[in-house]
């Protein structure tokens, strides 16, 4: 089947075959660079060196399990699936769910009742009573096309 199949034949750009390259001088730099400062070291002390690395990262590697193992809250490392949501009311054909309607049922009503805090909003944002009428017609012309 075609579609498993790697197409080898792509090469990468020149900007970041170039960044490789960089990045691989530096490291051959730093080898040397390390070659000679144990270039003088007896073999005794080269193995306690390897001895001393691999003792660290097998510590290190072995805590990091064990606390995961044993689940406390402030040291445990597990990954988290991600939840997808489901919405959380039906929606119309307008996509408006009916609890956002009562919710702009509800601020219309509260606007009504209030006419300090109506004037206030209403001096902010001019169109918000018409874009809440808008809402709500859109919302009956849906249910009554059900």
């Amino acid at each position: 089947m075609k579609i498993f199949r790697k197409n080898n034949n792509r090469e990468l750009p020149h900007c970041i075959i170039h960044f490789l390259k960089m990045i691989n001088n530096k490291l051959l730099k730093f080898a040397k660079y390390l070659g000679q400062k144990t270039k003088y070291y007896s073999d005794s002390k080269k193995k306690l060196f390897l001895f001393l690395f691999c003792l660290v990262c097998v510590s290190e590697s072995s805590i990091v399990i064990i606390l995961s193992l044993q689940k406390v809250p402030a040291f445990s490392y597990s990954v988290t699936p991600i939840k997808i949501f489901q919405p959380e009311a039906p929606l119309n054909r307008s996509g408006l769910p009916t609890r956002q309607y009562k919710r702009i049922k509800q601020f219309s009503h509260y606007l009504d009742s209030n006419t300090v805090f109506r004037d206030s909003i209403l001096s902010v944002r001019p169109h918000l009573i018409d874009t809440l009428n808008f809402l709500k017609q859109i919302y009956k012309q849906d249910e009554n096309g059900k």
